[in-house]
C-alpha cells in the first residue's frame, strides 16, 4: 500500500513538472509572455530541486559529453569577460541571456525524465508540437478566411493579400521563430517515419497518419511564414534522415540502394528547380551573394534605409536576403581576424563591431554564427558547435547501437541547428530557448537510451 502511494506521489510529481514544461515550451516565442515564462522557470527550478529523481536525472545529463561542452562554453564566456572592455554589458548578457538557456537545457532533460520511458516521451513530444503547430496554422488560417483578398504565397517576402495586406502570425513575432519551432515538428516526424523503414521504429503510440499531420502541418507554417530557409531546412533534413536510413539499413540490396540514391537527387533537383521558378527573388541570389562578399564595397547592410542598395549587373535590384546575410557573415569573419577572442559574449557584440568600423544604424547579423565568432571568438565558436557536434556523434553511436527514432531525431537536430545558425540568426533570444529545452530534452533520451539493454 505504501508502494502504491509513493508510485501515485512520483506520478502526480512528475505530470505536475510536464504540465509546466509544456506551457514554458508552447509560450517561448510568443510576446508580452516575459513575466509568466520567469514565473515558470522558477517554479520548475523548485520542482527539480525537491524531486530526488529529477536531481539524479540532472546529474545524469551533466555527465553527458555535449553538457560538459556546454559548461565549457559558460566557463569560457565569464574568462572572456575579464578581459574585454565591455564587462559589465556583458554580464548582463550572460545573467539575462545564457544562463536562462543554459536552464532551458536542464529543464528539457527534467521533462524527458519525468514523462516516464521512451515511448511516453514520445507521445508527449508528439502532442506538444502538434499543438503547436495546430495553433500557429488555426491562426494563419483564420486570418485568410476573414480576409476578402487573394492571397499571394510565394511571390514576395511574406505572403501578400492582392488588397495589400501582409500574412502575418499574431502569436510569434517573427517568421524564424515560426521556422524553427515548426522545423523541430518536422524533424521529429520524419525521423519517427523514416525509421520505421528499418522496422525499429520506437513510436508506437499514434502510428502513421498523426505523425504525417504533424508534418504536413509543419510545412505549411513555413509557407504561410513565408519562410524560404524553413523550406529549404526541411528538405535537407528529409534528404539527411534518408541518407542516414540508406547507410544503416544493411538489408537493402546494392540495386535498391542505387535507386535509393537516385531518387533522393531527383528530388534534391526537383525542390530546388520549383523554388527557382516559383520564386523570382531565387533568380538574383548569385549575384546579391557575390556582392555581399564585399561587405567594405557595398555598405548597404550597416545603415538601414540610408544607404542605398547597390544593383546587379543586369540593372536589376538585388535580393536584399542574401545579399545582407553574406555580408554580415563576411563581416563577422573579418572582425574575429581582428579579435579572434571575441568582445564578449552579447547580442550586441556584432553591432558594436558595426559601429566601431562603419558607423551608423547597425543591426543584428542575420546569422547566428557570426554573432557567436564576434562575441565569443574562435574559442567560443569552437565550444559551442563542439558541444552540438559531441550530440551528433553521441546519437550517430546510438543508432549503431540500436536504429530508431531517437537516434535520428538527436542527430538531425543539433546538425540542422548548426547549419541553420550560418544563414540565420537564431541562436539568441526565445530561439535560444526553445532550441536549448528541445536539445536537453534530446540529450536525456540518449543517456537512458544508451543505459537500456538491447
Amino acid at each position: 500500500m505504501v508502494c502504491i502511494d509513493m508510485w501515485d506521489k512520483r506520478k502526480i510529481h512528475n505530470g505536475a513538472f510536464m504540465a509546466l514544461f509544456s506551457v514554458y515550451f508552447l509560450i517561448l516565442s510568443v510576446p508580452h509572455t516575459v513575466a509568466l515564462r520567469y514565473l515558470l522557470a522558477g517554479l520548475m527550478l523548485l520542482w527539480g530541486l525537491s524531486n530526488r529523481n529529477l536531481r539524479e536525472s540532472t546529474f545524469m545529463l551533466s555527465s553527458s559529453w555535449p553538457a560538459r561542452g556546454l559548461l565549457l562554453f559558460t566557463a569560457w564566456i565569464i574568462v572572456q569577460m575579464m578581459f574585454v572592455e565591455r564587462s559589465r554589458d556583458v554580464l548582463s548578457e550572460i545573467t539575462g541571456q545564457w544562463l536562462p538557456a543554459l536552464a532551458a537545457f536542464y529543464f528539457g532533460g527534467m521533462a524527458a525524465t519525468s514523462a516516464g520511458d521512451e515511448r511516453k516521451a514520445l507521445r508527449w513530444l508528439f502532442w506538444l508540437l502538434l499543438i503547436g503547430l495546430l495553433v500557429i496554422n488555426g491562426d494563419y488560417f483564420l486570418q485568410i478566411f476573414m480576409n476578402p483578398g487573394k492571397i499571394d504565397l510565394f511571390g514576395s517576402s511574406y505572403p501578400l493579400f492582392d488588397n495589400g495586406q501582409i500574412l502575418l502570425s499574431r502569436l510569434m513575432s517573427s517568421k524564424v521563430q515560426i521556422s524553427l519551432f515548426s522545423s523541430m515538428g518536422a524533424i521529429f516526424a520524419l525521423s519517427v517515419l523514416l525509421s520505421g523503414l528499418n522496422n525499429r521504429s520506437s513510436w508506437k503510440s499514434t502510428g502513421t497518419l498523426g505523425v504525417t499531420v504533424l508534418l504536413v502541418l509543419a510545412i505549411l507554417a513555413n509557407v504561410f511564414a513565408g519562410a524560404r530557409n524553413g523550406m529549404l531546412g526541411i528538405a535537407g533534413s528529409l534528404l539527411s534522415c534518408m541518407a542516414i536510413v540508406l547507410f544503416f539499413n544493411h538489408s537493402l540490396s546494392k540495386k535498391k540502394r542505387l535507386l535509393t540514391a537516385g531518387v533522393m537527387l531527383l528530388v534534391l533537383v526537383g525542390a530546388v528547380f520549383l523554388l527557382y521558378k516559383s520564386d523570382p527573388r531565387w533568380q538574383r541570389v548569385a549575384g546579391s551573394v557575390e556582392m555581399g562578399m564585399h561587405p567594405d564595397k557595398y555598405l548597404a547592410w550597416t545603415d538601414l534605409g540610408k544607404t542605398p542598395y547597390p544593383v546587379l549587373a543586369s540593372g536589376e535590384p538585388i535580393e536584399i536576403s542574401a545579399f545582407e546575410r553574406m555580408a554580415f557573415f563576411s563581416a563577422g569573419v573579418q572582425f574575429s581576424k581582428e579579435t579572434p577572442l571575441g568582445v564578449g559574449y552579447s547580442r550586441e557584440a556584432f553591432m558594436w563591431q558595426v559601429d566601431k568600423h562603419y558607423g551608423g544604424r547597425p543591426r543584428h547579423a542575420h546569422s547566428g554564427f557570426a554573432e557567436y565568432l564576434t562575441g565569443t571568438g574562435v574559442p567560443g565558436v569552437l565550444i559551442w558547435y563542439g558541444a552540438m557536434l559531441l550530440a551528433v556523434v553521441m546519437a550517430w553511436r546510438s543508432l549503431r547501437r540500436h536504429f530508431d527514432s531517437v537516434g535520428l531525431f538527436c542527430v538531425l537536430l543539433p546538425s540542422g541547428y548548426m547549419a541553420r545558425t550560418v544563414v540565420e540568426n537564431i541562436s539568441r533570444d526565445h530561439m535560444l530557448l526553445l532550441f536549448m529545452a528541445m536539445f536537453g530534452f534530446s540529450i536525456c533520451l540518449l543517456m537512458n537510451k544508451k543505459m537500456r539493454p538491447v
